[in-house]
């Protein structure tokens, strides 16, 4: 459909809410009503910021459904938007002229699937280095309630990448030691044309008959890509499950050709101090046995003072404090008697992945 407003009237509306619902075809006198599955909102930035590739947009369940009381997710809807042409007016008006006239489109005066146009010469390549960083909450897959679960990286057909897996867990935390890192060094109209790269969370399985069991999946698209971000992804659940499958932290940052030789050589530093919460000292790079036991053994005038960026990135298995089996955790800071910082709460969950909109960051500045 086409969008024909004024910015102004655009933003007063805060964008635009898709609504999905059940169709009934019985009368509403006999209880035959369309139901009311999920709704988004989609923001007037996203809507003008959209360039024609595809965006795909969490629904927020019914406040009367089951999911919404239990603070599960409804799915997910995709959309496409790009500006409009004269052709594409035209194309729309055509159509609904044909809907009010037959409640249908005949064969012959159906509209052309419309392919949107990247002018992919615009946009200039990337050496991508994608990071797996953590999963929470996945399915479990063995008997004794637990998965072994890795993670399968491929861009169309091709498999990109394969991480080690990590046994008997549900929040797997992944580190070098695990390969949790690759490269995409493939053209932008490779990885356009692929629609990014999917990214499948899998069961390793010992057996030989049984084989690996997925636990869910999910399709990074190529701009979100390009963005070169840090972000959690809600997976898509398995073919024929409709439990809900968990998440998955990804981070993706462009490197260099010297990086990306470094990478290959396995001697790239990555970003260990972001990495989540719940890796040991020494996989951070870091060893407590190296710095003195108490103050009274170092000498502070050969130590510099420096500010310091803290991030709270996540907690995983944490105490059940409701009645409903769950908490509504939140994380504070203190310097001696000092109150450093308070990050907002996360309702209803025992495993928190904090982000800037629960304010997970603060700066220590002190000698």
């Amino acid at each position: 459909f086409i969008l024909d407003c004024s910015a102004k009237e655009l933003w007063a509306a805060e964008g635009i809410e898709l609504n999905v619902k059940d169709h009934d075809n019985g009368i509403a006198a006999l209880g035959y009503t369309n139901q009311h599955l999920g709704s988004a909102k989609v923001p007037a930035g996203k809507l003008y910021q959209a360039s024609g590739v595809n965006m795909k947009i969490k629904l927020a369940p019914p406040k009367e459904s089951r999911e919404f009381r239990r603070g599960l997710p409804a799915g997910s809807i995709t959309i496409r938007v790009r500006e409009a042409t004269r052709e594409d007016k035209k194309e729309i008006q055509d159509r609904s002229n044909i809907f009010k006239k037959k409640r249908g489109v005949s064969p012959k005066a159906k509209a052309k699937k419309f392919i949107p146009e990247v002018d992919l010469t615009r946009i200039d390549k990337k050496i991508l280095l994608v990071e797996i960083l953590s999963c929470r909450e996945l399915l479990p897959a063995d008997k004794n309630g637990f998965s072994d679960p890795y993670i399968l990286a491929k861009l169309g057909f091709k498999e990109l990448h394969r991480t080690g897996h990590i046994n008997k867990t549900l929040n797997p935390i992944y580190s070098a030691e695990h390969r949790n890192s690759f490269v995409v060094d493939c053209s932008v109209s490779e990885l356009y044309g692929a629609e990014g790269i999917l990214i499948k969370v899998i069961d390793y399985d010992r057996g030989i008959i049984s084989g690996d069991d997925e636990l869910g999946s999910l399709q990074i698209s190529a701009s979100d890509m390009y963005e070169c971000k840090e972000e959690e992804y809600h997976l898509d659940p398995p073919s024929g499950k409709n439990e809900d499958p968990g998440y998955i932290n990804i981070r993706i940052t462009e490197i260099s050709e010297e990086q990306h030789d470094l990478h290959k050589k396995g001697k790239l530093a990555t970003a260990k101090q972001r990495m989540p919460a719940g890796l040991s000292t020494s996989e951070s790079g870091f060893s407590a046995s190296s710095l003195p036991s108490n103050s009274s053994e170092l000498d502070f005038k050969d130590m510099l003072d420096k500010v310091l960026l803290v991030e709270i990135l996540s907690c995983r298995d944490l105490m059940a404090a409701d009645k409903n089996g769950l908490s509504d955790p939140y994380v504070k800071a203190k310097l001696g008697n000092k109150d450093l910082h308070k990050t907002d709460c996360i309702t209803k969950t025992l495993n928190p992945v904090f982000s800037s909109a629960q304010r997970n960051s603060f700066l220590l500045t002190c000698s």
